[in-house]
């Protein structure tokens, strides 16, 4: 049985797959797409446990916001047993609820965190990916291993520890600042500046259009499906909301 917290919290959906293994999000109320709407309304999508085993048990998923936090460990089991790297994430991780993905071959792993509003969306990293919001998991109910069947509730410097997993080592070294914080409009340009080196084209205008415009296509896209669309550039105050997905995009794009 799934943890207590994730039974009573409404963030249940289902999902579907697509011809070429997409998996799809399906309100569970009305059986049509989710999240189509923007993140503000998110909610709007999700649905009770209940709701979504009447649609579907067993294609079932849960949206990540506060206050939980997902990782996603990817094709790190081979026929059932963790790859070196995959036992390497996970001695450096909390002990915490942890389910074997549908493919058989990632993990998923589900805590709570204090002061979740500080933290960023995403990092993107080797073989893990961090999540606080705008994201939801498949959820199996098949737990790996003896994992314990409950949140490890987390405390924010313990969450910004599993996010700093996804950081490369030159990236760490580079990147001496990607903690979410109170950023000043000028602090954040030159740390857009700095970024320009790691990325053939780079190119940002702070005229106030978030994400910075104009970028590559690829990449402007890639900012959007993720972030919240800010106001203006006085909005640096949440940089540390788009600053992961950056440096996930500069790991992939280098």
């Amino acid at each position: 049985m799934f943890p207590e917290v994730l039974l009573k919290t409404p963030n249940w959906l289902n999902y579907f797959l697509t011809s070429d293994g997409r998996k799809v999000p399906l309100d569970s109320k009305t059986g049509r797409g989710a999240f189509k709407k923007n993140s503000g309304e998110r909610a709007a999508s999700r649905s009770t446990y209940e709701e979504a085993c009447r649609r579907n048990p067993r294609r079932l998923g849960f949206d990540l916001d506060e206050p939980f936090l997902g990782v996603d460990l990817d094709h790190v089991l081979e026929a059932g047993k963790l790859t070196s790297r995959g036992a390497e994430l996970l001695a450096a991780l909390p002990k915490t609820y942890t389910e074997i993905s549908p493919s058989g071959t990632g993990l998923h792993l589900y805590y709570l965190c204090g002061n979740h509003h500080k933290l960023p969306n995403l990092v993107i990293g080797d073989a893990i990916e961090i999540y606080s919001r705008l994201r939801w998991f498949t959820a199996t109910n098949v737990k790996f291993g003896n994992s314990v069947d409950f949140l490890k509730l987390l405390s924010e410097k313990d969450a910004r520890g599993i996010f700093a997993l996804g950081i490369l080592p030159e990236e760490k070294q580079t990147l001496t600042s990607i903690e979410p914080g109170f950023w000043t409009t000028a602090a954040l340009l030159a740390r857009l500046e700095a970024w320009k080196k790691f990325i053939p084209g780079f190119d940002f205008r702070p005229d106030g259009n978030w994400p910075f415009n104009p970028v590559p296509r690829a990449a402007g896209l890639r900012l959007a499906r993720r972030q919240p669309a800010f106001a203006t550039a006085n909005a640096s105050a949440a940089f540390g909301n788009w600053s992961s997905p950056v440096v996930g995009f500069i790991r992939s794009h280098r």
